[in-house]
């Protein structure tokens, strides 16, 4: 008797938890890639490659931004080539929109700004926010003390 108990109660309790919910999935939006080139570039000694740009998620706006600009992040591997340790900080790129205005990186809690181990690699995310009219075609990387300058074309695939 305490036998079929178990089981039936067991039953009962798969049963309610295999139960369907109401939940409603969005389907999965397509994420815009846009081509980076060069793909691998050195720059004074720092070896940058696997740039990806995609838009991103404007949760990071208040809602004022939202319905003026548009998120993009900039993801990179950048290594140090180098024997010494070099600052590297997501202040030091710029994107070039199509209306031919330079743009500061969007600052984030989690943005690059830290120095670069000697031989070390580091993947990282920079985000510009471009009016929404505008689409990004250049990323710069400038750095001023290290008299290191490069660019990279951007292109919709």
């Amino acid at each position: 008797m305490k036998r079929i108990l178990f089981i039936a109660l067991s039953s009962l309790l798969i049963m309610a938890g295999c139960e369907a919910t109401n939940d409603v999935q969005k389907p999965a939006e397509k994420e815009v890639t846009n081509q980076v080139t060069p793909a691998q570039t050195t720059v004074s000694s720092l070896i940058m490659s696997d740039l990806k740009l995609s838009k991103g998620s404007n949760q990071l706006f208040d809602k004022a931004e939202q319905k003026t600009k548009v998120l993009y992040h900039l993801k990179l591997t950048i290594k140090n080539s180098s024997e010494d340790n070099i600052l590297i900080s997501a202040a030091q790129f710029k994107a070039l929109t199509s209306d031919g205005k330079y743009i500061r990186n969007f600052p984030t809690l989690d943005e690059l700004g830290q120095p670069l181990e000697a031989q070390k690699k580091i993947t990282e995310k920079i985000y510009f926010a471009p009016p929404k009219n505008q689409t990004i075609e250049k990323i710069i990387y400038e750095d001023k003390d290290r008299a290191a300058y490069q660019e990279w074309k951007v292109t919709s695939e």
